[in-house]
């Protein structure tokens, strides 16, 4: 028995290898056609129900039949799935068909193909093929991307050779004279069929064989108007070859090395890209449309002026080798400010190449909207649907309030390239980019750029990494085993080498992308990266310092590299890396004041920037709006590295709180704190009995040099209120005058400013000149509500 089944097994196999010897050799690769249903074809469902199902038979000509009944005149169609068969997709050339034509179809027939793309959908040639009835028709169509036949009927993009390695259906539609009725059985005795029926003998991929055209770039041309220092130069050109997934540089990488005059070179690779144009619906949502067909692109940001060299090689999985030749591309001078930096003499701080302060004054906008409900009394607008066009309006609104920073989320619902297709049709799973998301977040980079605002770029939140209790997205996450990703638990995401291998593929594609972008301020490789699951300091610690070196190897500009982690849950062994360059973590606290004085302490042991990147609390519109203030006064004042990030943008937007961030700008006037070694300070306000009770309750807190100090007077009943969901209202009262005590400035005189930190402006007869006797400043505050901000900076010693 053993023995016989062996010999069956090894029976399959030979026929296996030889049917498969046959198509190398023959160079085809025929879909079967001889057992209808079961052989995969199925009628197509866009066409007229056939009045009987599909069957198989033999005729003279041709062993294996496939029959579709026709009721004439309706047209009739036949597809099947093509998955199995993705492969041969790449190396094939022509389509070719073997079909029957009875003589009831009229005089003028005709035939088509479709195929179907899982992102792009539906495609036909056109014009149809005009087919002889009565007698078999052999038919050819040509698989060429640059074959004019092909038109999408969706509308989505243009047919090209990387496409169609990536079919998942392929059919074929038959269209009989419009003007043909069905007729009696044929009586022509002469004709072997006498039913009004197609037949299907043969559909083949062909050329399999052929010889590969070399791998050649085609088509090369500058797309920008001029090469500037500092600007992005684009040059977009096409391949001689196809590839069955562009954006695997296992399969295809294009890459080109720049030579500076000073004979610097910097290396940058190309990506492949689809063109869109965006446009409003009656609903007012974003619709973006594909314009012309997918091609290759290569970004450049010359950072110096002159003639620079530059040369563009590729190679991919089919021995094929393109070694361009040496081309100049001159560079016109331009007021570049350069890529920004942490400063090379304070590292505490930001700062350009060109050796100019940098001091981030920013607002999130993760994406164009928060869909959760800030609070049970403040409504805000739903502006998901409005995709760019929400960033339209909040970029344009920041950027004339003066502020320079954003933070923008590479998240599954915006413009992460990796996701699911059930999640959204523009997603292709593990290893295939969403062109839609990748267009969109140009839209993005190029209007911030446009206005004057820096970028960070999160690269991922911790909810892809959750499998349970809040924000989980693991099991839509591509990377999950059971959607055809590599690993089954999400804390596993940190340490698979195939995982890590992926996770660079991408990092490489957005650096090729958008490495060129001198407004990106920095990539953060996580959002809140300690709520991922099963949280294991090693493991993420071991993952953020590899990806943190493999983005530096490849990031020509050598941009800022961060990562994030949520309040009182920083984990030093992460974030002092030498790697990860600036210290961040939230601040959802009631309580602003005291919750980033003690966050900067808690971070300060890392020698490099410290900054707040969310913050944001209130169970009411009087609370969220003095969480905001507090916030950006408490950090502006404090040695962070920029004002702290407020999350909710659709409230500042709403309630047009920007004066808010305006005062806070015309208060700091473009200081520069490098080199003044600030430290944190809480300045002490005597409770002296015979002063007021409002006086007693004041807090001030701050930094100072030995020479110079900035400090905030508040009233904490206002600024630390509020639970969770508890409404507290704020009670706004009077402040009589107050005394402050300074400690730790060195004797002198001393030039005194009090700011209206609601009006930002000077407050007009407060302040003047102070000595400070001994190391201690005296100064006596104007009456004011609420707080009130102070300047002290010495005039003589």
């Amino acid at each position: 028995m053993y023995s016989r089944v062996m010999r069956l097994f090894c029976t399959i196999l030979f026929l296996l290898a030889f049917t498969c010897s046959a198509h190398a050799a023959t160079g085809e690769h025929c879909f079967q056609v001889d057992k209808g249903i079961q052989s995969g074809w199925q009628p197509d469902p866009y066409l007229s129900d056939l009045p009987s199902p599909l069957r198989s038979e033999s005729s003279r000509a041709h062993n294996t039949n496939l029959i579709i009944p026709a009721k004439f005149p309706a047209p009739v169609g036949v597809f099947r799935y093509t998955e199995a068969e993705q492969s041969v997709w790449e190396k094939a050339k022509m389509i070719r068909v073997t079909l029957y034509v009875p003589r009831e179809a009229g005089p003028y027939p005709s035939a088509a193909l479709v195929a179907s793309h899982p992102l792009w959908g539906w495609f036909q040639t056109q014009p149809t093929r005009l087919l002889k009835t009565g007698e078999w028709n052999t038919i050819y169509w040509s698989l060429d991307g640059d074959c004019a036949d092909w038109i999408s009927t969706d509308g989505k993009i243009a047919w090209n050779d990387d496409l169609r390695s990536q079919l998942d259906r392929i059919g074929l539609r038959i269209y009989a004279d419009p003007t043909t009725q069905t007729l009696p059985v044929n009586a022509d005795l002469s004709d072997e069929f006498t039913k009004p029926e197609f037949r299907l003998a043969e559909f083949a991929l062909t050329g399999l064989n052929d010889p590969q055209p070399p791998l050649e770039i085609q088509k090369f041309e500058m797309t920008s108007q001029q090469a500037l220092q500092g600007k992005r130069t684009e040059f977009s050109f096409r391949l001689s070859r196809g590839y069955s997934n562009p954006f695997d540089p296992e399969n295809i990488a294009v890459d080109a090395s720049f030579t500076s005059p000073e004979g610097k070179t910097m290396r940058m690779p190309a990506f492949y890209s689809q063109d869109f144009t965006r446009s409003r619906l009656a609903d007012e949502s974003e619709h973006c449309e594909p314009v012309g067909r997918a091609n290759w692109k290569l970004r450049f940001n010359a950072p110096t002026p002159g003639n620079w060299q530059y040369r563009i090689t590729a190679r991919d999985n089919q021995g094929g080798v393109f070694e361009g030749t040496t081309q100049t591309l001159a560079v016109a001078p331009s007021a570049f400010r350069g890529f920004l930096r942490v400063d090379p003499k304070d590292n505490r701080y930001f700062s350009f190449t060109n050796g100019e302060f940098f001091y981030p004054t920013g607002l999130i906008v993760r994406s164009p909207s928060d869909t959760r409900k800030l609070c049970a009394s403040v409504d805000t607008p739903d502006e998901e649907k409005n995709g760019t066009y929400a960033y339209d309006k909040y970029f344009k609104s920041m950027a004339a309030s003066g502020i320079n920073f954003s933070r923008v989320w590479m998240s599954a619902w915006w413009t992460a390239l990796e996701w699911t297709h059930g999640y959204r049709s523009d997603y292709a799973g593990i290893g295939r980019y969403s062109l839609l998301n990748a267009w969109r977040m140009d839209y993005v980079l190029d209007l911030a750029d446009s206005l004057g605002i820096y970028v960070d770029v999160t690269l991922h939140n911790h909810g892809q990494f959750r499998a349970s209790e809040f924000d989980a997205e693991w099991y839509d996450n591509p990377y999950y085993l059971g959607q055809g990703g590599v690993v089954e638990q999400p804390q596993d995401f940190w340490t698979s080498p195939e995982a890590k291998k992926i996770v660079k593929k991408r990092l490489r594609y957005i650096v090729a992308r958008w490495g060129s972008n001198s407004n990106i301020a920095w990539w953060e490789l996580c959002n809140e990266v300690d709520l991922s699951a099963q949280y294991s300091s090693p493991n993420i610690r071991a993952w953020h310092e590899e990806m943190a070196r493999y983005i530096k190897s490849i990031d020509p500009a050598q941009h800022i590299i961060s990562t994030h982690f949520t309040s009182g849950r920083c984990d030093p062994s992460v974030q002092n890396l030498p790697e990860i360059e600036v210290a961040q973590s939230t601040a959802y606290e009631s309580d602003m004041p005291g919750r980033l004085i003690k966050l900067y302490t808690d971070h300060a042991i890392f020698p490099k920037p410290v900054y707040n990147n969310e913050f944001g609390v209130g169970a009411s519109h009087e609370e969220i709006m003095h969480n905001l203030h507090g916030g950006l006064w408490a950090s502006t004042v404090m040695p962070f590295c920029g004002t702290a990030l407020f999350w909710w943008w659709p409230y500042v937007q709403e309630k047009d709180q920007y004066y808010q961030y305006v005062n806070i700008i015309r208060f700091r006037a473009d200081e520069d704190l490098r080199g003044k070694n600030y430290q944190p300070v809480r300045a002490i306000v005597p409770a002296q009995e015979n002063l007021p009770a409002e006086t007693r309750v004041l807090e001030a807190m701050g930094m100072q040099s030995e020479t110079s100090a900035r400090l905030w007077i508040y009233d904490p009943r206002i600024y630390r209120v509020g639970k969770g969901n508890q409404t507290v209202r704020p009670i706004i009262r009077a402040i009589p005058e107050a005394r402050v005590l300074v400690d730790g400035l060195k004797p002198g005189k001393y030039h005194v400013v009090f700011w209206d930190t609601w009006k930002g402006e000077p407050l007009k007869n407060a302040g003047g000149v102070v000595e400070a006797k001994g190391d201690t400043l005296e100064i006596s505050t104007p009456g004011f509500e609420r707080d009130i901000a102070c300047k002290i900076d010495c005039i003589t010693q």
